[in-house]
């Protein structure tokens, strides 16, 4: 795996330790790049403006974090910045639908309380066909 670490001061990118690109996680086309960042603990959405400012680029990065609970989306372009965080589960219902799935079925591992108790920790899923898939995994 080559990866690369960006230099800098790490409190200026938003996270606790430098950025660290996968070099083998990056997509590049005429019209964008996609790459994965690890960092520790927060979204490096301070490295994200310092791209934009520096380059003219428009970012966004979708981030989470189960272990302190949180998952959200940061945009920055011309029109400004934007950071949009929820809870880990809800964040993942907005921006990683998948991953949202996954771990509802991981939750459902264990021994489950009636399912209108169950759904009342998702107040956020409002559309019916979320609401039948969370069903059906649940049956």
């Amino acid at each position: 795996m080559f990866q690369v670490l960006v230099g800098g001061n790490p409190e200026k990118w938003g996270c606790k330790w430098d950025v660290e690109i996968d070099m083998n996680d990056l997509f590049l086309d005429d019209e964008q790049i996609i790459m994965t960042i690890q960092t520790a603990w927060s979204p490096c959405n301070g490295f994200l403006k310092m791209l934009h400012e520096k380059y003219g680029v428009d970012c966004e990065n979708d981030y989470n974090e189960s272990g302190n609970d949180f998952a959200g989306r940061y945009t920055i372009d011309s029109g400004g910045e934007n950071d949009e965080c929820y809870e880990y589960l809800e964040g993942l219902y907005h921006f990683d639908y998948e991953s949202f799935i996954y771990e509802i079925e991981c939750l459902m591992e264990g021994e489950l309380p009636p399912l209108e108790e169950w759904l009342e920790q998702f107040p956020y899923v409002q559309s019916k066909r979320d609401l039948e898939t969370i069903y059906e995994s649940y049956k």
